[in-house]
């Protein structure tokens, strides 16, 4: 406490209010009243304990809400691939001795793997 007073007049009863530092460690001191020009001496011990630690007040989480579903973008990328096949398929069922149809599933693989790597890439 930084309580420190000199001569000080006090008619009848009074309260003084003296304050300990909130840094104060737990322990005691001892506090003396001198009065009547040293006559009369009061001594009294002062006993410092550290308040209880208010209850932690914890706010509940708020629920997270689910989000929607979403389709994943590999999926996406890999649906037009899948039609191309499969129109592919139907083509060179229907017309097998076309002379493109090399280059068709050429241009295929070619096109099927660009997706594939952008989509490993995208990872």
């Amino acid at each position: 406490t930084s309580f420190t007073y000199e001569n000080l007049y006090v008619q009848d009863e009074s309260e003084v209010r003296i304050d300990i530092l909130p840094n104060a460690n737990p322990g005691s001191f001892a506090m003396q009243m001198i009065s009547g020009y040293g006559m009369y001496r009061e001594e009294f011990m002062v006993n410092v304990l550290l308040p209880e630690p208010e209850p932690c007040v914890c706010e509940e989480p708020e629920k997270e809400e689910k989000e929607p579903f979403k389709i994943p973008p590999q999926v996406i990328n890999a649906v037009m691939p899948i039609l191309a096949l499969i129109v592919l398929i139907l083509w060179i069922a229907v017309f097998p001795s076309a002379p493109g149809i090399l280059m068709a599933v050429i241009i295929y693989v070619i096109m099927l793997a660009g997706i594939l790597i952008a989509c490993r890439s995208a990872q």
